[in-house]
């Protein structure tokens, strides 16, 4: 399983590039969803008869705007992962660059064994990933605070199982 992980991350990062491409394109249709929708008042008909409606610009507007800036701030993180990422690779020697394309070019990656490149190129990611989070104001969890979390979960379900079995 853990081995499965380590190679989706890797195939994940190979992917930036598609992945900031969809979110332009995921731009685009909203754009032309958004003004593609009529913003004047207009009448409709249903089961309970003649209903009057518009375009709310109150609600709409801000929602488009909110929607937007998102996409844009994930688009801005993703960049820093695929620059970060980017510069790893150059470290690495022509070879190993050659071998990581070429195996996670396909979607076939997951039939090779998890290589020690496989490790390496791994822990840079979760570097990348552990800087991506405190550049952008969201501290990964540390791993006490997930036993502490964990634990404290499997009390409440334990003292739950308790009570429902006393049938209170």
């Amino acid at each position: 399983m853990e081995n499965l992980l380590i190679k989706d991350w890797i195939y994940r990062y190979f992917q930036l590039y598609r992945t900031i491409e969809n979110v332009d394109s995921r731009k685009a249709v909203l754009r032309e969803f958004f003004y593609a929708q009529t913003m004047q008042v207009y009448t409709t008909i249903d089961n309970l008869g003649l209903k009057v409606s518009s375009f709310r610009m109150e609600t709409e507007i801000p929602c488009m705007l909110d929607t937007l800036i998102k996409m844009d701030r994930y688009k801005a993180r993703l960049k820093a992962r695929l620059k970060y990422f980017n510069r790893f690779l150059e470290t690495l020697s022509d070879a190993e660059r050659v071998e990581l394309v070429k195996e996670y070019d396909s979607l076939y990656y997951q039939k090779y064994p998890v290589s020690i490149l496989d490790r390496t190129t791994y822990n840079e990611i979760i570097q990348i990933e552990e800087a991506i989070a405190w550049m952008y104001g969201y501290p990964p969890e540390t791993q006490e605070e997930i036993n502490e979390t964990t634990r404290i979960s499997h009390l409440r379900r334990d003292f739950e199982d308790m009570l429902e079995r006393l049938g209170i």
